[in-house]
């Protein structure tokens, strides 16, 4: 039979947005932005990005209506009609519930929106209206997908497949089986003898298949088995995959001179059996002759729709076309052009915001109060940051949320930014109520002997209520007398023991004090409570983490927000090997004390900063300016890294047989800094490597974000603003200082 005279016709469903899908639609706003107050008749504001085209020319498709309450209209009876057209033209209008804090949706479809009325009673809180889209993602999720469904009928019988073609730019579709076997095109056919041909007689257990093999098809279809007698007391037991890795089975009912349709679609068969019962695997005789097939009549597959994130900044929303085309025999099936409509899918683009670590600073005794500003943020849809979430809380201090101590992935309105605060640790003063303790206690704050948490460069007072057990600070626990008494920061008013009446001890913890100390009472040595000590300030003293969102998204990683507190930088330092090969460059420079001076080239710190087992120190109490630094090396340490390959490098330089150097080389071959290499610094280098120069070895630091470290030799120290440095070995100009810093 000619495909021309008896022609398939497809038809295809209306799209179905994931409710999920739904429920993040065009931020809800793209008819009507957020507004309150809306009473019973009140007409929603048609105002948001969308609204000239939905009262204009509307739609390029029709589109589900969202829209959303902050409150809960739906207990105050609270509906919404829809006025509009479904193609332009035709009215069309529909009235809907509202919900409980969230979106109702049409299930009628509108080409144009004219109209949006309040009913039933007064709005509770804000509404806005949007359309019904689906959200691009760069995992695809079933809850972010549209589906349709493709129904051939009046299939021609015994001719080559009919394939359909699922033709996309922007979004991904595909024929879905519900498991694993997806494809962008699939098969429409009806052959009643594909997989086995009309049997010569009875069938008795297994029938035989074409070729006598498996039958594999291009895509799944469901199994026909015709009976050319009354076999409905008969079951057909039909084995194969239903996907393309899923094993699978089926027990069928035979019919009365009939066909028998499986209800699932196989896209392999590698057995079709006669059996005696629809649990039973033992074979039975068939009533007359039989025959296996395939067929689509009528049946509906799936296409499932979703939008893979990209890093293209599209309107939102935006449609994006799927055309289907049919093919037959590899080729165009004329017959068949404009036979599918297109689909036409609303898609948002949302590209996830990206949180970015940020730097606070906040000096020592002093609150810090946090602005939107203050959280990096960024995002390709350019949506304004509306809220984020603490991910890690805060090392030290304390993160409070209007008086309040943040819990652990509290969400916060950027709204509300202005009440969270950073307290850092305060001066701080104790009452000792000599009257309410006793020889076995003191009574602080109204508490026997509490453990106390002092933090160095902070000041605490410590006023006595009442006479008698003379208060002291020691470094050793339950000590007598005053033995092991700590004196260091220590001050007093009134008697010397601060065992009277009004007296106060004050105690400014010192940068060197031990990690535990106690108070405790002369006179009775079991009367004492610990001091724990900790550092009060520097880099990262407070840092928490933190995630962004953009309204519907966070970002998917979070960010570190550094809290510093009093004049701090941190600064990390590597070691530059410039000409290095075979192994490991940007060694950490661990455990080495800086030399810091002045521009005038005078030493100001000297000893104070050592680098940690991470190549990083804290620059506390190093005022902003501009500074040279360098640490010293052994001469053992100089000896292993400088050698006469040295020598070779710097001596082509200052010949001008390596005629372009890199400004580090130069920094490097410049070893007595006079901006010039020549023959003095060939001899320097040549006196290291021999032993003869026993001078002291400097390794000078740059600042790595520099383009020149030779010329720009100033490293600029502005408090909260981390450095990262780069550390020279004069005369190392082969990098080999950076084996010895890994060994």
């Amino acid at each position: 039979m000619s495909l021309y005279k008896v022609k398939a016709t497809f038809t295809t469903s209306s799209l179905s947005y994931h409710p999920t899908a739904l429920q993040n639609t065009l931020k809800y706003d793209g008819l009507s932005n957020a507004v309150a107050g809306k009473n019973n008749s009140d007409i929603l504001d048609l105002n948001g990005t969308l609204s000239s085209t939905a009262k204009g020319s509307g739609f390029s498709t029709p589109q589900i209506i969202a829209i959303t309450s902050s409150g809960n209209d739906k207990t105050a009876n609270v509906t919404f009609k829809v006025d509009g057209t479904s193609d332009g033209s035709t009215p069309v209008t529909q009235t809907i519930d509202a919900v409980n804090q969230g979106t109702a949706f049409t299930t009628t479809l509108f080409k144009t929106v004219s109209k949006i009325t309040v009913g039933g009673g007064n709005t509770t809180g804000s509404v806005s209206s949007g359309i019904g889209s689906i959200l691009e993602e760069s995992s695809h999720s079933a809850g972010q997908s549209v589906t349709y469904t493709v129904k051939a009928a009046n299939i021609p019988k015994g001719i080559s497949p009919l394939v359909v073609n699922l033709n996309t730019s922007g979004v991904t579709a595909f024929f879905d089986y519900g498991e694993s076997f997806q494809a962008n095109s699939r098969e429409f056919l009806v052959d009643d003898d594909k997989i086995s041909t009309l049997s010569s007689s009875t069938v008795n257990g297994a029938l035989s298949l074409v070729g006598n093999s498996t039958i594999t098809l291009a895509s799944p279809h469901f199994v026909t088995i015709e009976s050319a007698a009354d076999d409905r007391s008969n079951y057909f037991l039909v084995k194969g995959q239903t996907s393309s890795s899923s094993t699978d089975q089926e027990w069928v009912q035979g019919t009365n001179a009939g066909s028998a349709i499986s209800t699932k679609a196989f896209k392999t068969i590698t057995s079709i059996e006669v059996v005696n019962g629809n649990s039973s695997t033992t074979h039975a005789t068939s009533a007359g002759k039989l025959k296996a097939g395939v067929t689509d009549e009528n049946k509906e597959y799936t296409v499932t729709v979703v939008a893979p994130q990209d890093s293209t900044d599209e309107l939102n929303p935006h449609i994006v076309v799927i055309s289907h085309s049919i093919t037959q025999n590899g080729s165009v099936a004329t017959a068949y052009n404009n036979e599918i409509a297109n689909k036409s899918i609303t898609i948002q683009d949302v590209n996830l915001p990206v949180s970015n670590d940020s730097i606070i600073k906040t000096d020592k005794n002093t609150n810090y109060t946090f602005k939107a500003s203050d959280f990096k943020y960024s995002d390709a849809d350019g949506d304004s940051i509306k809220k984020i979430k603490i991910t890690q809380l805060e090392a030290k201090g304390d993160l409070e949320l209007n008086g309040t101590d943040v819990t652990l992935n509290q969400e916060i309105n950027i709204s509300n930014i202005g009440q969270l605060v950073f307290k850092p640790a305060n001066n701080q003063t104790f009452t000792v109520n000599k009257n309410l303790s006793s020889s076995s206690n003191y009574s602080i704050d109204g508490s026997n002997d509490p453990t106390l948490t002092l933090y160095k460069g902070y000041t605490y007072t410590f006023d006595m209520v009442g006479n008698g057990h003379p208060f002291y600070l020691k470094s050793t626990s339950a000590t007598s007398g005053t033995a092991n008494e700590y004196t260091t920061g220590v001050s007093r008013t009134g008697s010397s023991n601060s065992g009277s009446n009004g007296d106060k001890l004050v105690f400014t913890v010192p940068q060197n004090a031990p990690d535990t100390l106690w108070y405790q009472c002369s006179a009775h040595s079991g009367m004492l409570g610990k001091l724990n000590i900790l550092d009060a300030s520097g880099s990262g003293y407070g840092t928490f983490k933190f995630q962004v969102n953009d309204g519907l998204n966070y970002s998917a990683s979070s960010a570190n927000m550094k809290v510093n507190v009093g004049d701090s930088v941190e600064t990390t330092i590597k070691y530059f090997a410039q000409n290095k090969t075979g192994t490991p460059t940007d060694q950490l420079i661990k455990s080495k004390t800086l030399v810091i001076k002045n521009s005038s080239g005078n030493e100001v710190y000297n000893g104070s900063y050592t680098t940690n087992n991470n190549g990083i120190v804290d620059l506390i109490g190093v005022s902003d300016g501009s500074y040279s630094m360098n640490y010293i090396i052994t001469d053992s340490v100089r000896d292993q890294a400088i050698n006469a390959l040295d020598v070779s490098a710097v001596l082509d330089i200052s010949s001008g047989l390596n005629s372009s150097p890199t400004s580090e080389q130069n920094v490097l071959a410049d070893t007595n800094g006079d901006g010039n290499i020549n023959a003095l610094d060939v001899s320097k280098v040549l006196d290291m490597s021999s032993g003869l120069d026993n001078t002291s070895a400097i390794v000078f630091l740059r600042d790595a974000t520099k383009s020149d470290p030779f010329s720009d030799k100033i490293i600029n120290i502005s408090s909260g603003n981390d450095l990262s440095l780069k550390a020279f070995l004069m005369g190392d100009l082969d990098g080999s200082y950076a084996d010895v810093l890994a060994s």
